[in-house]
């Protein structure tokens, strides 16, 4: 989930500007390390491979409020993160 928060938060500050060649930390996309259509698809596996697990943790552990309340909050962080 955090790695798809990275992509997403890389993608969104180079496509608005944010991230430039003097002030950029994260530079793969500032150094066309990687292009933005390639950033945008690994945001988008890793998307949909969080919700596969997040769908299926709390069936594995028969609803566990712990396991659950875990997952969203984790959610809750990388989302505003992103933002």
């Amino acid at each position: 989930l955090q790695a798809t928060a990275n992509l997403v938060n890389s993608y969104q500050d180079f496509k608005n500007g944010v991230d430039l060649p003097e002030t950029a930390g994260d530079r793969i996309v500032v150094d066309q390390l990687v292009s933005m259509k390639r950033l945008r698809t690994l945001a988008t596996i890793g998307f949909i491979w969080w919700l596969s697990f997040f769908a299926w943790s709390p069936v594995a552990t028969a609803y566990s409020r712990v396991i659950t309340g875990l997952s969203v909050t984790g959610c809750l962080l990388a989302f505003g993160y992103t933002l």
